[in-house]
Parts: C-alpha cells; sequence; structure tokens
C-alpha cells in the first residue's frame, strides 16, 4: 500500500500549510548550518567536525525512518538540513567539490529512480540512510 506524507498525518485543509513548510524548514536549516558550522569548522578543525557529521548523518536518517509524528520529522529534518550543509562547507579543495557535486548529481538521478522503485516514504527514507553504514 502506498502511504504518503500528506495522508498519513492529514495535511489537508486546516494543515494544509504544514506540507510546504517542511521544505521551508529544511532549507533554512542549511542556510543556519552554513552559517554557525562554518566558524565551527575553521575553530576546531574540517575533519574532525566533518566525521561528526558523517556519523550523525546515521543516526538522523534512522531517527526520520521511526518517527511517527510530524513535528518529530520536522524537527530532524532541521537538523538534517544543517548536517548536509556542514559536509558541503567541510570540502577543503575546489577540486574534490567539483568532482563530489558530479557524484551528488549522479545520486540525485539514482534517488528518482529509487523513489519511483521505492513509494513508501518510510522505506526510502531507510533505504537511502542504510548505505552509509557500510561506508563509515
Amino acid at each position: 500500500m502506498l502511504q504518503y506524507l500528506i495522508l498519513q498525518w492529514s495535511l489537508v485543509c486546516d494543515d494544509a500549510y504544514l506540507s510546504p513548510l517542511s521544505t521551508t524548514i529544511y532549507f533554512f536549516s542549511v542556510i543556519f548550518g552554513g552559517l554557525v558550522f562554518g566558524h565551527i569548522a575553521d575553530m576546531i578543525g574540517r575533519k574532525p567536525v566533518l566525521l561528526l557529521i558523517l556519523f550523525s548523518q546515521i543516526a538522523v536518517g534512522m531517527a526520520i525512518f521511526f518517527m511517527p509524528w510530524y513535528t518529530g520529522v520536522a524537527v530532524l529534518r532541521f537538523v538534517q538540513g544543517v548536517l548536509m550543509q556542514v559536509q558541503l562547507i567541510c570540502h577543503i579543495f575546489w577540486y574534490f567539490g567539483i568532482i563530489d557535486n558530479a557524484f551528488f548529481a549522479s545520486g540525485m538521478m539514482f534517488l528518482s529512480l529509487l523513489a519511483y522503485l521505492i513509494r513508501d516514504w518510510c522505506y526510502l527514507q531507510l533505504a537511502i540512510s542504510l548505505p552509509s553504514l557500510l561506508a563509515d
């Protein structure tokens, strides 16, 4: 059975604004992560911050899969956006950033295929979080 966020949490009528709000929260967190953690990475060092972020992304991705409430998912998406921006900030060399963007674009294309094959958002979140365990 297909499961959609809007149907799962009844984000219709008076609560219809909550659906685009979660996207707004995510992108605001990307801005917040860039402003705050760029300075922290400069003070502490990029490598320790990057390692902490990579392990934290696994925990946050798994927590989103198990979170049954909209508010909890929105908060975890905020944290996920901050962590994603920190990962982008911590690139050391410009050519590594170019190579990383090529993999990012390939990953987005693969995610589209994966989303087509895995229609349930919970299992899609789990499927994109689990490969990080193999990498770390």
